[in-house]
């Protein structure tokens, strides 16, 4: 494997997190399909290696193999999945989203965590309606419009304006996604979520205002759900599993236990 193959593999992988190797649904990313071709080429001495330089960045190396029922995948995909045993990488992931999110460079990084893991949670409800987390292949037959999410999320956060939350919680949820005018926020918080989960190749705006997970983004739900919650928050998760959509829509919250700050 040439030292210039694995730099641009790297900075591909690094970037968009999936190759796909032959059509497919999705549209491909710039130079997709020619670092798709460069990892198909590795030997199993060489796939090895790659995958042990991309481990200290927080990630591991996957391939999806494609069948007749399943054109998503075209003849196969490459996927960078996080690794749910290491800390959150440093690069990728969902720095994009985050900073999409952001109402202004200087907000709070609590507040935007905040914000973006409610809508997040909202976006999964609406993805895994009536299918599990684990149903990885039927990722592409459920999609959502962008007022759906709009919506959804308007009604969680008027729910939560009318419950009675105790203090001590009151801080990680309701102060901040009550505060202001929520009418105004939300359509922005919303917008600049999608935007960010399609730069950022975890959803795929297929039409216009409507979207779909990727491939990448289904696997790496199944893979680590239980892990993206923690280092968002600085928390310790005890128990996370795949009712977390509903807990946090129904205004209630998994049991955490907050680091002390410095």
């Amino acid at each position: 494997m040439l030292a210039s193959d694995i730099g641009e593999i790297m900075t591909y992988m690094l970037r968009f997190r999936q190759a796909r190797l032959g059509p497919g649904q999705r549209k491909l990313f710039p130079n997709e399909e020619h670092v798709a071709q460069l990892i198909d080429r590795l030997d199993y001495s060489d796939w090895i290696e790659l995958g042990q330089i991309f481990h200290p960045f927080g990630y591991m190396l996957d391939v999806q193999e494609g069948t007749a029922g399943r054109p998503e995948v075209g003849k196969r995909t490459f996927l960078l999945l996080r690794d749910p045993m290491l800390p959150h990488p440093t690069f990728g992931g969902m720095s994009p989203a985050l900073e999409k999110l952001k109402e202004n460079k200087s907000e709070q990084p609590r507040i935007t965590r905040t914000w973006w893991i409610y809508i997040w949670a909202h976006h999964m409800a609406l993805m895994y309606e009536g299918r599990a987390v684990s149903e990885v292949s039927l990722f592409v037959k459920q999609d959502f419009k962008k007022e759906t999410l709009i919506t959804a999320v308007s009604k969680g956060v008027e729910q939560i304006e009318r419950m009675e939350i105790p203090s001590e919680k009151s801080k990680l949820f309701s102060e901040i996604l009550t505060k202001g005018d929520t009418t105004t926020k939300i359509p922005k918080r919303v917008s600049g979520f999608l935007d960010g989960m399609v730069e950022s190749g975890l959803l795929e705006e297929f039409k216009v205002g409507t979207y779909r997970m990727t491939l990448l983004a289904a696997k790496e739900a199944e893979n680590c759900i239980h892990h993206g919650f923690s280092d968002f928050y600085d928390l310790e998760v005890k128990k996370l599993n795949e009712d977390l959509p509903s807990l946090l829509i129904k205004g209630e919250e998994p049991e955490v236990q907050e680091e002390k700050e410095n």
